[in-house]
């Protein structure tokens, strides 16, 4: 019993001397009101929505861009690894996103490229300033640190594959060692540092390849996903390595359609993401920590939501609004929450939104509204006025 009241003294310490036990998300009110931890080794993570909802974006963004800002905010007070399992996208759309997301992030917003229009991929022509954001963005600090940090593995498909991936990198030696009793039985893990956090993202779980039974014959998805979740996601990545292991995670599509009452009303709670339409294997839902769900209401034609006037300001902010609503939380106790944001489609961006006040209009602020982004837009405009001249 001793071990866990040393090892409560430890955690106080560290986070007392400047030290992190998590790395929390960007959502000040989430982080500040309602003490949600974020990011927490050992943790096990769903985000889960319909198709086309922006699960992988808002996943790059809390996932990456959130971890790299935050390390940078702290002075760099620790050592992070993202590995990025790609299921569903390439590893050159994947990097194509995140020099987007640098552009837009080093003009404040004011650049909105996509990877077809980097590739040339249709009529749009790249503006001179666009080109010299373009060059900027190559020798940028974000795209080097994560280039070393972040791998992503676009040719892994099968559960063991994913695992012997992360081993190999787990036992480096420089990164921990695997314990064993005398009979070679691994039965623990040591990691070199406790300042050292590792993400697993895989994305999304239901294109998993089968895997094989014992017996040597194809699992079906559901014994697949089971497989993946129970024996190494949860028993293997979390409980052992201490890694905080995030699975994109899609709804049933029977989820998508929709509902009315007997009125002709949309039935709009039936539409939103749930514990019970997860894909392929609703059951897995036990081994998860955290779920976050995502809906797009305006996908639907939905024009009030959670408090919302989707309509308000200009006709964007619709296509712009993602709920986030936690439909799991065994860290915090939040199930049920919801968080409004805004969401750029074009680019892994992310914002939260003002909350709602009883009796009061909402009045939508500008986007993006992030004081980094502000003073690079104020930099971009300065950059803007002189290539004009």
């Amino acid at each position: 019993m001793k071990k866990y009241f040393e090892l409560i003294e430890e955690s106080q310490k560290r986070a007392k001397l400047g030290g992190f036990n998590s790395i929390p998300w960007g959502l000040n009110r989430l982080t500040n009101d309602l003490f949600f931890p974020g990011w927490v080794p050992g943790k096990y993570y769903c985000v889960t929505g319909n198709s086309s909802t922006g699960k992988t974006k808002i996943l790059k963004y809390l996932a990456i861009y959130n971890t790299y800002l935050h390390w940078i905010s702290t002075g760099k007070s620790y050592e992070f690894k993202i590995m990025w399992f790609a299921l569903e996208e390439s590893e050159e759309d994947f990097w194509l996103s995140m020099i987007c997301l640098c552009i837009y992030i080093q003009t404040g917003g004011a650049i909105q490229l996509t990877p077809t229009i980097l590739l040339k991929q249709g009529k749009r022509e790249l503006s001179k300033i666009e080109l010299e954001y373009i060059k900027k963005a190559e020798q940028s600090e974000f795209l080097k640190t994560l280039y070393e940090k972040l791998s992503v593995f676009d040719y892994i498909f099968n559960p063991t594959g994913i695992k012997k991936e992360i081993d190999k990198y787990v036992t480096q030696p420089h990164i921990g060692e695997l314990i064993k009793n005398p009979a070679g039985i691994v039965t623990g893990y040591t990691a070199k540092s406790n300042d050292h956090f590792l993400l697993i993202v895989t994305d999304h779980i239901s294109l998993l390849h089968a895997e094989k039974s014992f017996l040597g014959e194809n699992m079906s998805d559901h014994q697949t996903l089971k497989f993946f979740s129970g024996t190494y996601c949860l028993n293997s990545f979390c409980k052992r390595y201490k890694a905080i292991v995030i699975n994109s995670h899609q709804q049933d599509q029977a989820k998508e359609n929709m509902e009315y009452t007997n009125r002709g009303g949309l039935i709009e709670q039936k539409l939103e993401p749930s514990l019970d339409h997860l894909a392929n294997n609703k059951e897995i839902q036990r081994d998860y920590d955290c779920v976050l769900g995502i809906f797009n209401p305006h996908r639907y034609d939905i024009e009030k939501h959670a408090g919302y006037d989707l309509r308000v300001a200009n006709l964007d902010f619709g296509r712009q609004y993602r709920s986030l609503k936690f439909l799991k939380d065994r860290l915090a106790g939040l199930e049920g929450a919801r968080i409004g944001t805004y969401f750029n489609g074009a680019v892994p961006y992310l914002e939260e939104l003002p909350k709602i006040q009883t009796g009061m209009p909402f009045i939508l602020p500008g986007y993006p509204n992030d004081t980094l982004l502000k003073t690079y837009l104020a930099d971009y405009k300065k950059y803007e006025a002189t290539i004009k001249k």
